[in-house]
């Protein structure tokens, strides 16, 4: 990279992170119904709430819990989303291993798996991160994949790295959220369905590389 690209590069990564901060942590856990029962004891609520996100044969199970939006954090709101993992077993009876389970088993309880971090423009960002050499689990030949979903209101971007440190099995996503009225490139409520299936195939697709 010659020294002008370097400087549109890092020109357009100092816009896309302008005013980044953390969004949520997620972490693998042995068990998301205890984990939702202790952070509730611990003064955090319930939010975004699944049993069964996966590819139709495993999948998991997984809540969000979070601190309540006040005129105090509303720029830094406390998120952790808790997942485990439901297994299956096939037509001869052995046991088939979800991804989650895949993780604790690697890792352990209380693994964090990604770090999301909010951006103000994730395409700035990801084309900076690429340039930079950083690679995407949600990408194929043509490049990076921003992942697009919607509620009533606004509009969700995503993307996802490959784990930064090798080896730590601990990989970060960009998110943004497009408010109304605000511009939304092509490429919801939070933590929606669509974009964790996703999330869920591709992972899966490393684990069986």
């Amino acid at each position: 990279m010659d020294p002008k690209e370097q400087e549109s590069v890092y020109r357009d990564l100092q816009d896309g992170l302008l005013g980044a901060c953390f969004d949520h942590i997620a972490i693998v856990v042995h068990s998301r119904k205890i984990f939702q029962a202790l952070f509730a004891y611990l003064g955090l609520q319930p939010g975004y709430s699944r049993p069964a996100i996966g590819d139709g044969i495993t999948s998991m199970d997984t809540v969000v819990m979070y601190t309540p939006v006040t005129e105090h954090n509303a720029a830094g709101q406390l998120q952790l989303a808790f997942m485990s993992g439901n297994d299956a077993t096939d037509t001869d009876g052995k046991k088939i291993r979800s991804q989650i389970s895949e993780y604790f088993a690697r890792r352990g309880n209380f693994f964090v798996q990604h770090i999301a971090i909010r951006v103000s423009d994730i395409h700035k960002v990801v084309s900076a991160w690429s340039a930079l050499g950083v690679k995407f689990i949600t990408s194929d030949e043509q490049g990076p994949h921003i992942l697009l979903d919607r509620d009533e209101e606004n509009s969700f971007l995503q993307c996802f790295t490959y784990p930064i440190v090798e080896g730590s099995g601990t990989f970060l996503e960009l998110k943004q959220i497009v408010l109304p009225g605000e511009a939304c490139l092509p490429t919801s409520k939070q933590f929606r369905d669509r974009n964790v299936e996703s999330l869920w195939v591709h992972v899966a697709r490393e684990i069986d590389n």
